[in-house]
């Protein structure tokens, strides 16, 4: 081999490795230098935030409304009301803001909620009927006479339901009467209660999570009345548009009924004068939620004031009261303290929490635990400073607990004395010193 050949052949390889080698660092160059400088960590905080929330996402599944069929609603699948810039002097109904003088809305809605009731009559202000009827102050007569005095006169004509935006009052009157009331100088329009008005246009498009109920073809609606119906006459004639088992009562007053139907028996429902508006009833879902187990721990030395928190919301196990039900006026078997059990009455000569003696009969038989008020004239009297971290005037060091039992080897209790405030301390203590435990006998 000439020395020329040589040479290709090792400058070849060479080449060779150089490539090999960029082909293998180009990707740790790369990865490197999308690296931030610094030392990166991972906040266990938020890394248990994730893990909670995968778990929760297992274990909860995404609520998802089901399809509904078509035809259910009772103005159409497209229906909306408008929304016009100006609403001043219009009235807010279900089917959008009405002008009562000439009362355009009505065209949107089929000709079978275009129902008025008995004795149908227009006139300048607009129209009515017998039943009710929207009734427009004027606000110059507001502002002049006011609502009160108003109220007073529409009242003898009469009866004032309810109002409505933009000064509107739905009055129940009946014959010469809603004559009388169109001819008030206080009126500035009036219209009647079409049946449109009681219908809510989202029968039928309300989203529900219960498949069943979703694709079926009967609706459950509650139905509220007008105040002062007669619920069994209202009743008897629903009974009659959809059977007497669809008819039941859904509030306590009788006010509201429930009431399942089709699609075409909703004007029926809406022509009815009794009938105020009727509307889908909400699907409810019971979820149980996970509580972790709480718990109140702490100690004097570390805890504020003595702080137990449980105990200050009342929930102190005290249970319930000696016939078996909650009270709340202190009548329960267990009196509230952390040293009574509850098994049985408490007795008379029983010390409470803040007493500084411990019968001699009892001694040794439960435990006593004795806590002292302490303020600052206490505490320089004993050569100590007031606990300025307690609000109640409570030290934490001069809490004892006598407790029956073993008595430690090697220790005796000395002699002790009681101080101001109902204390029982041991003497030759300090401010200072930390909770003792000892037994009384």
């Amino acid at each position: 081999m000439s020395r020329c050949a040589y040479l290709n052949a090792i400058r070849g390889a060479l080449v060779a490795v150089v490539l090999l080698s960029l082909l293998l660092v180009a990707p740790a160059a790369v990865n490197w230098a999308g690296r931030s400088f610094g030392t990166q960590t991972q906040d266990p905080g938020a890394i248990a935030d994730q893990f909670m929330n995968a778990r929760w996402s297992r274990t909860h599944p995404m609520l998802v409304a089901q399809p509904r069929p078509d035809g259910l609603t009772p103005f159409g699948k497209d229906f909306k009301a408008p929304t016009p810039r100006d609403t001043h002097g219009l009235i807010a109904t279900n089917i959008g803001y009405v002008n009562l003088k000439k009362n355009d809305a009505l065209a949107r809605v089929p000709a079978e909620f275009r129902v008025t009731g008995p004795n149908f009559r227009s006139h300048a202000k607009g129209n009515s009927s017998d039943g009710v009827n929207i009734v427009q102050l004027s606000e110059a007569s507001l502002k002049s006479v006011g609502y009160d005095a108003i109220a007073k006169e529409v009242g003898k004509l009469g009866d004032i339901l309810g109002v409505a935006p933009d000064r509107g009052l739905l009055v129940r009157a009946h014959g010469q009467n809603v004559n009388r009331l169109a001819a008030l100088a206080y009126v500035e329009a009036m219209g009647a209660y079409y049946a449109a008005y009681k219908a809510d246009p989202l029968i039928g498009q309300m989203p529900l999570i219960q498949k069943s109920r979703a694709q079926s073809h009967v609706l459950d609606l509650q139905v509220a009345l007008w105040h002062g119906e007669d619920t069994p006459a209202v009743k008897g004639r629903l009974a009659a548009i959809v059977g007497e088992a669809n008819v039941t009562d859904y509030s306590m007053d009788g006010q509201v009924l429930r009431v399942k139907a089709q699609r075409v028996h909703l004007a029926q429902l809406a022509a009815d004068p009794a009938v105020q508006s009727f509307s889908e009833i909400p699907e409810m879902m019971l979820q149980n939620d996970e509580l972790a187990t709480s718990m109140m721990i702490g100690n004097t030395e570390e805890s504020f004031n003595l702080a137990r928190p449980f105990h200050e919301l009342g929930i102190d196990g005290g249970g319930l009261n000696a016939a078996g039900v909650v009270a709340y006026d202190g009548s329960r078997v267990n009196n509230g303290s952390v040293t009574d059990g509850g098994d049985q009455p408490r007795a008379p000569d029983r010390p409470d929490a803040s007493e500084s003696r411990v019968d001699p009969e009892r001694r040794g038989q439960r435990n006593v635990l004795r806590l002292a008020p302490v303020g600052e004239q206490h505490a320089r009297q004993r050569g100590g400073r007031p606990d300025r971290r307690s609000a109640r005037g409570f030290r934490s060091d001069l809490l004892q607990v006598d407790r029956p039992g073993r008595r430690p080897a090697g220790r005796r209790p000395q002699p002790g004395r009681a101080g101001p405030g109902g204390a029982h301390h041991h003497a030759g203590r300090r401010p200072s010193d930390p909770l003792r435990l000892g037994r009384a006998d």
